[in-house]
């Protein structure tokens, strides 16, 4: 995941004539990366549900587009368990038999213990 994070990043970094100044304010909630004091995107650390299903974190949301525009979703209408930018496993077997389902959070809980940022 760490690795995703840095392609982020540095995708982000790649005009040497542009200065950049980037960053993160931090809560209890999640963080929000900023790139000279304008939202790039959120990461939603703590759990958050449509309610009460669909309980879910560990996504991108909102990703802002150059112009800041919001260009992710949160529980869409017509896929309630989809969330930002998201990483999952859709089926996860042991010995042939279905354990959990990552992309509706069936039998898969994910709480994230630490969060780094550089400032």
């Amino acid at each position: 995941m760490d690795s995703f994070f840095s392609t982020l990043f540095l995708a982000s970094c790649c005009s040497e004539e542009a200065k950049l100044d980037f960053s993160c304010i931090s809560t209890e909630e999640g963080v929000e990366l900023l790139e000279n004091g304008k939202p790039v995107y959120f990461y939603q650390k703590l759990q958050k549900s449509l309610n009460g299903k669909y309980i879910c974190n560990n996504y991108l949301h909102p990703l802002y587009s150059l112009n800041g525009d919001t260009l992710t979703e949160e529980f869409p209408i017509d896929h309630p368990y989809h969330r930002g930018i998201f990483w999952t496993y859709h089926q996860v077997y042991i010995e042939n038999k279905s354990v959990g389902d990552g992309w509706i959070m069936k039998n898969i809980e994910t709480e994230i213990v630490n969060v780094k940022t550089n400032n």
